[in-house]
């Protein structure tokens, strides 16, 4: 079909093929009636294809929510990757979009930057072999992939602004590896550019990057997107390559690259190049069906984008989500487990003055039956995270929590199953449900035609706060009611905004938020949460009151506000409690989508709140704890010295307390391995003293000695190494043969075997790993890199010879 493509490019007017290089709104690509080219939709991943979030009859669409890139790559199964991949390309098909905002393959530097869970691993060659797999399964189903961002988005400070600063090699051998091969093997059809800039230079308009290093050397011929508002000008970025600016409408492009053609300052051929990529996106991906190509002139085209979305819950869907969060769960430590000696599994007093017996490895739980008593414990429990934050969000068809689903295995054995939080961790002030706020909103008076809003209006909102997301035009928002306090003890407000904003208790102001602190919430537009502790009586009504003032060159408007009440140490011992009466503890602790999401990066290592604290008292008053952590980075775990089994479940998608259930009960081998190190400390961290960045820079000062590759390099011992994972069954290798097969003398072709088997008793996933050294280099290289690998699945005594092909 070029030929027709080629067609459709000879008859485009010069404003025509200007129209097609800028969205025509938050979705969708410029439509041209009268030569039959179609919207094309489009939708953020990586974790679900979310669509337009339009509702439907009043109702939001829901979508397959799997696990997060980290824990696919956690899995170490390129096979598993590809099919997940093309399930979410079938349910982008499901939300009507041809192109898929993903996948993210920007590497680890950092284990506090913001966006880790999107991303893959800290190692170019395991995202690698991620994105490629996730590539081909997504466009398998006609559906393009969009690799993002493109390139040096290693964190989300000052995300709009920032330099990434990186030396070439450095850039080649690691930053760039992923794309790279994603380009070159998988032949992704669409790329994303960074908001950031690349050694000084707009990602967007970076030449040697765009054109250079992308069309010319790897000879990618799809199509090149901003991040959204991430089009910082118009000729710069048009030379450079950029061929469409998202969203839309347009500002820096469409019809003012028409009058840069005619001013002499871009050429004709570079505007035709950008409308052609956009149609060869179009026919790859079906909207540009036979019947629509060029002929008589066409008054209307059916849209593509017209077509309602739909949300379809599919079983195999919920299936494949099941097996690859279990096949990402990564297991630390199985130490032993204790029964208490006397007869009836009862202990009086302190658990430490039984003598206990030992049994075998605390996991996988066995033999759990009538009188036995699991306390299933911690804030992420009951109310999981199953994704990060940001623009990754799905609304999930389902929510398989962990209490809910240990609860029901559980109960069916018999065994008794308690349940408390302990603790609570909001990185935000919680939002306030209990109050009637009365509401006043202004509106500019210059609201766009077709808005249905007033000038002025007065509202009732049950609650405020949360994240709302104000009417486009709000200039001033007034909010007030009457508190009455639950509790005694100090009560802590809370207010973000992406403008000036006040808050009186009782006539006190209490918070005072300048017009321009931004680069925090709200995807980095707000100010960080300001917060006033405020001592309450229970019973007694506390008169609250706020303003709001929008900036009026504002791009997004938003406002939090909330409340935490005093610390509720019943919790805290009523869950210790529950622990010192159980046979087994579970306690799941963790992060959740304010603590990782894009435009923000985290500020330590640390569990928020008192969950260590809480994981530490469970531990020592119950001998066989087990410790799950819900999280898509790396957090210190020092907590967990004592615990009897210690589990990382990741942010792993809709179908988490299932697939946790499966792996602690036996039914599934946690067959995941680490992705990325987990440090002991974040001095640690090879980047530590180039993160996040300062005066508009941001040094790659390690070099090529990221993640584990510094740790080696400096012999620092990090608390969980990369690769590293524990099995329920036991491996023994043979040994490694190495043969030189062909190539040539410069160039040549090595493979490379190992013959591995399970000497242990139970059906068990082993992760083999080969890695390569350099040891007579003529520059610094890490003590070792990894060069391949591969997933066995072995039954008891079942041997598997693991094969690997490696080029110069």
């Amino acid at each position: 079909m070029h030929n027709d493509i080629e067609a459709i490019v000879r008859e485009l007017t010069l404003s025509e093929a200007a129209q097609l290089t800028s969205g025509a709104d938050a979705w969708h690509t410029q439509s041209i009636g009268r030569l039959g080219i179609p919207a094309l939709k489009v939708t953020d991943g990586p974790n679900g294809a979310r669509g337009a979030s339009v509702a439907v009859d009043g109702v939001l669409p829901t979508a397959a929510c799997f696990p997060i890139g980290t824990a696919l790559a956690a899995t170490w199964d390129v096979a598993l990757v590809e099919a997940v991949g093309a399930a979410i390309g079938e349910e982008a098909l499901d939300k009507r979009a041809q192109v898929l905002l993903a996948p993210t393959i920007n590497l680890h530097r950092s284990p506090l930057a913001g966006r880790n869970f999107e991303c893959f691993s800290e190692d170019p060659e395991l995202s690698a072999r991620c994105a490629v797999a996730y590539v081909r399964g997504v466009q398998s189903r006609g559906v393009a992939a969009t690799l993002k961002h493109f390139v040096g988005n290693e964190s989300e400070f000052q995300r709009y602004s920032l330099s990434s600063d990186v030396r070439e090699r450095a850039l080649r051998e690691l930053y760039l590896r992923p794309f790279e091969a994603a380009v070159k093997e998988a032949g992704a059809w669409a790329v994303m550019t960074a908001y950031n800039r690349l050694n000084g230079t707009w990602c967007a308009a970076n030449s040697w990057l765009l054109r250079t290093v992308l069309q010319e050397e790897w000879g990618f011929d799809g199509l090149i997107m901003s991040d959204w508002g991430g089009t910082y000008q118009t000729l710069e970025p048009a030379i450079a390559g950029l061929g469409l600016e998202m969203p839309g409408p347009a500002v820096h492009f469409g019809e003012r690259l028409a009058d840069a053609v005619g001013t002499g300052e871009l050429k004709p051929e570079d505007l035709l190049d950008k409308a052609r990529r956009l149609l060869r996106l179009a026919e790859r991906t079906g909207a540009l069906a036979p019947g629509r190509l060029v002929g008589p002139v066409v008054s209307s085209i059916p849209e593509v984008s017209s077509i309602p979305e739909v949300s379809v819950d599919r079983p195999e869907t919920r299936s494949l989500a099941r097996a690859s969060a279990a096949a990402g769960m990564v297991l630390l430590q199985n130490n032993l487990r204790f029964w208490p000696k006397v007869e009836d599994n009862k202990v009086e007093g302190d658990l430490e003055l039984v003598q206990p017996r030992r049994g075998g490895p605390m996991l996988p739980l066995e033999g759990l039956g009538p009188g036995t008593r699991v306390a299933i414990l911690g804030p992420n429990a009951a109310h999981p995270t199953i994704m990060g934050g940001g623009s990754s969000q799905v609304r999930p068809h389902a929510l398989s929590t962990p209490l809910d689903a240990l609860r029901a295995r559980l109960e069916a054995l018999g065994v008794e199953v308690r349940h408390g939080e302990g603790c609570s961790s909001p990185r935000y002030s919680v939002p306030i449900t209990a109050v009637h706020w009365r509401v006043h909103v202004d509106l500019d008076a210059d609201v766009e035609v077709g808005l249905e809003l007033p000038a002025t209006r007065d509202l009732s909102v049950t609650p405020l706060g949360g994240g709302v997301e104000l009417p486009r035009h709000t200039r001033r928002l007034h909010w007030e009611g009457e508190f009455v306090a639950a509790e005694d003890g100090l009560h802590q407000f809370g207010v973000a905004a992406t403008g000036a904003a006040r808050l009186w208790v009782d006539g006190e102001l209490r918070i005072d938020i300048g017009a321009h602190e931004g680069d925090v919430t709200f995807f980095g537009f707000g100010s960080a949460e300001h917060r006033a502790v405020v001592p309450m009586t229970q019973g007694q009504s506390y008169h609250v009151r706020g303003e709001f003032d929008r900036p009026k060159d504002a791009s997004f408007t938003g406002l939090r506000f909330g409340c935490d009440p005093p610390p509720d140490q019943a919790a805290f011992d009523a869950a210790v409690g529950a622990a010192r009466n159980a046979d087994v503890a579970i306690v799941i602790v963790g992060l959740d989508g304010d603590w990782e999401t894009e435009g923000v990066d985290r500020v330590s290592l640390e569990l928020p709140g008192r969950q260590a604290e809480l994981v530490e008292a469970v531990t020592a008053t119950c001998a066989n704890t087990i410790v799950v952590v819900n999280a898509g980075s790396p957090v210190r775990l020092e907590c967990a010295r004592r615990a009897s089994a210690l589990l990382i479940a990741w942010y792993p998608g809709m179908e988490f307390g299932s697939a946790l259930a499966d792996v602690l009960l036996g039914d599934v081998d946690p067959g995941g391995r680490l992705p990325v190190t987990f440090p002991r400390r974040i001095e640690d961290s090879p980047s530590f003293l180039n993160f996040p960045g300062e005066a508009g820079h941001v040094t790659y000062g390690e070099g090529v000695f990221v993640g584990y590759r510094g740790y080696d390099e400096r012999d620092i011992d990090p608390a969980y190494p990369f690769g590293f994972g524990l099995s329920y069954a036991t491996f023994s290798y043979g040994p490694l043969r190495v043969l030189s097969v062909g190539g040539t003398l410069a160039a040549p072709v090595v493979t490379a075997s190992i013959a591995v088997t399970n000497t242990g008793s139970r059906r068990g996933k082993e992760v083999v790993q080969l890695y390569v050294a350099d040891p007579v280099c003529s520059v610094a290289r890490p003590p070792k890199e990894l060069a391949a690998f591969a997933k066995l699945d072995l039954a008891p005594g079942e041997t598997a010879v693991a094969r690997f092909q490696l080029g110069a």
